[in-house]
């Protein structure tokens, strides 16, 4: 008699949350590195000039923040 219970492998334990969430981050990745040329940012009175990819990268890590404060428990 063949015992066709087999253990599930360690990526089948990884809940589809976290593979929706890696998915996004490679999305954003590639999304700030195609992104590269200055660009000028104005936020309230303040005006900067900075590569595009440091604001994309920012506001990435503003939305993980945001995200993360806003988690329920």
């Amino acid at each position: 008699m063949a015992d066709h219970s087999r253990k599930p492998g360690p990526l089948r334990r990884v809940p589809p949350r976290v593979w929706v969430a890696l998915a996004l981050l490679i999305l954003a990745i590639v999304f700030v590195v195609q992104n590269r040329q200055e660009a000028h940012i104005n936020l309230l009175m303040i005006s900067i000039s900075a590569p595009m990819w440091i604001a994309l990268t920012a506001c990435v890590l503003l939305g993980l923040l945001i995200a993360w404060l806003g988690r329920r428990r």
